[in-house]
């Protein structure tokens, strides 16, 4: 019999959570965008990766972004996103995301320079990086 009961409570707990997310009031959504927003932004043009733990492409792409990461450290701020976090999904709410990896090349938060989804090869990456880093000026 306490088995039952353990059964039902753990459901219940999960009716619960699944209730409760659905519900996630606005100011707690605007506090999770404004935290990944001031995480985004330090004043230098920003590459967004969207990704998730469970993408094989995601992993497969990481050494090409780690490489134009150290590239390009100083003159593009790159920031990974998982689309499981809260931050990233008040900025999915922003930049919205179809298919991980989703990369978005962004001047400044008002201006988004390209996007692409899915894998890239590293000289049509570093063409978008190089011809982002010229329409900054931070060439």
């Amino acid at each position: 019999m306490s088995e039952k009961i353990v059964k039902a409570g753990v459901f219940g707990g999960l009716i619960i959570l699944i209730i409760a997310a659905l519900f996630v009031p606005d100011w707690l959504k605007e506090k999770d965008k404004k935290k990944a927003m001031e995480m985004v932004f330090q004043g230098q043009p920003v590459v967004l990766e969207f990704t998730s733990p469970s993408c094989g492409v995601c992993k497969d792409m990481k050494p090409l972004v780690d490489k134009l990461k150290t590239e390009y450290k100083g003159r593009v701020n790159f920031v990974v996103v998982s689309t499981d976090s809260p931050e990233g999904a008040a900025l999915m709410e922003e930049y919205p995301v179809e298919y991980v990896p989703s990369f978005y090349l962004l001047l400044d938060r008002e201006t988004h320079f390209d996007h692409f989804e899915g894998p890239a090869t590293e000289p049509v990456f570093r063409g978008l990086l190089d011809n982002m880093l010229k329409k900054s000026g931070a060439s």
